[in-house]
């Protein structure tokens, strides 16, 4: 199962914004684990810009929906672009979806600094492959 979608927040006077997200049409199933992947951007900025750092994340996973939340880091002295109008795109899947793989990895302190995490991912053969 595979759902899709766009969320708008609003981003000028305030640093971080969360929204619900109800996946409407999808029928997930009770016992797997959904997961969720997000990106921020800034869908109607055609000119070239300079804004400060932003990050995303999701809250609630449910067979139902989920909430995801945005924040904007810096100094807050530069407006984003179309008076902070921001867009969260995100997919929804349980289970892996051919040819991918899907998991998550825990990072506790992520609000200051830079922190890196090794993520192994099995290698896989060509004969693997071509089962899906």
């Amino acid at each position: 199962m595979l759902h899709r979608g766009r969320v708008v927040l609003q981003l000028d006077k305030t640093e971080v914004q969360c929204r619900p997200v109800a996946f409407t049409g999808a029928e997930f199933n009770l016992d797997g684990f959904i997961h969720v992947q997000t990106s921020i951007n800034y869908f109607n900025e055609t000119a070239p810009f300079v804004h400060d750092a932003a990050v995303t994340w999701v809250e609630e996973v449910s067979k139902d929906g989920f909430s995801v939340c945005a924040l904007k880091t810096g100094r807050n002295d530069r407006l984003t672009p179309d008076q902070g109008l921001t867009f969260v795109d995100y997919i929804a899947s349980q289970g892996t979806p051919p040819g991918s793989m899907a998991g998550e990895v825990n990072i506790s302190q992520w609000w200051e600094g830079t922190t890196c995490k090794i993520v192994d991912i099995p290698v896989v053969s060509k004969m693997s492959r071509l089962m899906f």
